[in-house]
């Protein structure tokens, strides 16, 4: 997955981003967007993620992404490109 995060003023965000994948056959338990080697999730980046699924989840229907709205340093909103 790739995540793109705008360029606006406070796009970025610290807060915890959740996603599920829902396909035709099944949906994901939630995920989280987290690396720790580095931030992510800051303005104007382009983060990218590799996820596996215990099986082949056939067609995609929608993703749906989401975030707790809270984070360090007061910085929970964020700008999905």
């Amino acid at each position: 997955m790739v995540v793109f995060t705008g360029m606006q003023r406070h796009a970025g965000t610290t807060a915890k981003v959740h996603f599920i994948l829902s396909s035709e056959d099944c949906e994901t338990n939630p995920y989280t967007l987290v690396d720790d080697k580095r931030k992510i999730l800051q303005r104007g980046s382009i983060d990218s993620f590799i996820f596996s699924v215990p099986k082949s989840l056939g067609l995609l229907n929608y993703l749906r992404i989401w975030h707790h709205n809270s984070g360090l340093h007061s910085s929970p909103s964020w700008f999905l490109k």
